[in-house]
């Protein structure tokens, strides 16, 4: 398996998605990183690798589990080994050039897909955020973590409307505690339906990592609570 392309360039293609799938859920523990040593090597970027390849693969094992092809501890193997090259694969160099630059991104309580979230997360602090992530945090330590930060954007991510009461839960708790907190929701969700997410009244909704990067500058230079709307 050969893929070259940054992400501007050229996704993974629907073949080599599925050879990747097959070698996360059976190749062994070491298949994948060996899989994806080899595209590295052959220049694929750091966010080639998060959005035109793990991020494919993520989502089509989830359609595979849906679709009854894998079994649930199958997918959830491959997950663990997704998140296992991740931590590999991490930016290890950060240069901050504004201390305002801060965030917490989160998945939402009783969420359980979060290599989205840690793929956004890395990208960002590629780009000289300071990102505290947090995930599978119970919504009394996700809520203290929040009030207990400096950081005054928060990302938020969703996969399922079955996480729309911790969503809801974690919106309303902020708008008392920390009313001037910037929110940012996105995740997989809002490619299906963003309205419930729009009724919270939340300040960014994105449906993709490039909307949600574009987003983040626009709060962080924001004086106002000024609703931001995606185009969809």
């Amino acid at each position: 398996m050969r893929i070259t392309s940054d992400h501007s360039d050229l996704a993974i293609s629907a073949k080599d998605r599925d050879l990747m799938c097959q070698v996360l859920l059976a190749g062994g523990p070491k298949g994948g990183e060996a899989a994806i040593c080899t595209m590295m090597s052959d220049g694929l970027s750091l966010k080639g690798l998060y959005l035109d390849v793990l991020g494919p693969v993520a989502r089509h094992l989830g359609t595979l589990w849906w679709e009854d092809q894998a079994t649930f501890l199958g997918v959830s193997t491959a997950a663990v080994r997704i998140e296992e090259i991740l931590r590999k694969f991490q930016s290890t160099k950060s240069i901050i050039v504004r201390s305002k630059k801060q965030a917490i991104f989160a998945s939402v309580p009783g969420e359980g897909h979060t290599i989205g979230v840690r793929m956004a997360a890395d990208l960002q602090r590629t780009k000289g955020w300071d990102i505290h992530l947090v995930t599978n945090a119970s919504f009394g330590d996700l809520l203290s973590e929040i009030e207990n930060s400096p950081a005054e954007i928060l990302g938020l991510s969703i996969g399922s409307r079955a996480s729309m009461h911790g969503l809801y839960s974690i919106v309303k708790a902020l708008r008392v505690s920390r009313p001037n907190m910037k929110i940012l929701v996105s995740g997989s969700l809002i490619s299906v339906d963003t309205s419930p997410i729009e009724l919270l009244g939340v300040d960014a909704i994105a449906g993709s990592f490039e909307q949600a990067e574009t987003m983040m500058d626009e709060l962080l230079v924001s004086s106002d609570n000024v609703e931001i709307r995606t185009a969809g």
